[in-house]
């Protein structure tokens, strides 16, 4: 009997051990903030992902903005989509404009916004609250998208590939 709860224990261990080593990037940069590159960097990419924090960075004519990877339905995770320059969720068909806004889908309202600030050329995301989370967009039917169609993959992190492309 000794044995068996000394085996328990230690894989109780060994699974809690797992899941914060699988969990810890995600909260190891939420209390703070985090440099998402230069200025120029994301400027030419136009949307960048950090994986860690589950974030994009966006440059926008407005600026730079950072957007929560959930699309707010179901906790799915959306990606970039660069064939229309949108944010998609293969698994539902969410979809939202580069600044984060509703285009369609059954979200609940556009992506988290975190703050994001330059700071000697670099941009820098502030993630020590969550995300402000706002209602949907109003969508025009003239925003409607016609990129990525579901029935492809995630290469890089965080971008949508069609499997067309």
């Amino acid at each position: 009997m000794r044995r068996l709860s000394v085996l328990l224990i230690a894989l109780a261990v060994l699974l809690l051990a797992a899941v914060a080593v699988f969990l810890w990037p995600r909260f190891q940069t939420q209390t703070g903030t985090v440099v998402a590159g230069t200025v120029t960097e994301i400027e030419s990419k136009k949307v960048i992902y950090l994986p860690g924090p589950g974030v994009y960075v966006a440059a926008t004519a407005e600026g730079f903005v950072a957007l929560d990877d959930d699309s707010r339905h179901v906790g799915e995770r959306v990606l970039y989509c660069p064939l229309d320059d949108t944010f998609f969720s293969p698994a539902h068909g969410e979809r939202f404009d580069r600044q984060g806004r509703y285009l369609a889908g059954p979200s609940q309202g556009d992506m988290g916004r975190f703050p994001a600030s330059v700071q000697s050329g670099q941009v820098v995301v502030d993630l020590s609250h969550g995300p402000e989370l706002a209602p949907r967009s109003v969508r025009s039917e003239s925003q409607g998208p016609t990129g990525c169609t579901g029935s492809g993959f995630e290469s890089p992190p965080g971008f949508y590939q069609d499997d067309a492309s």
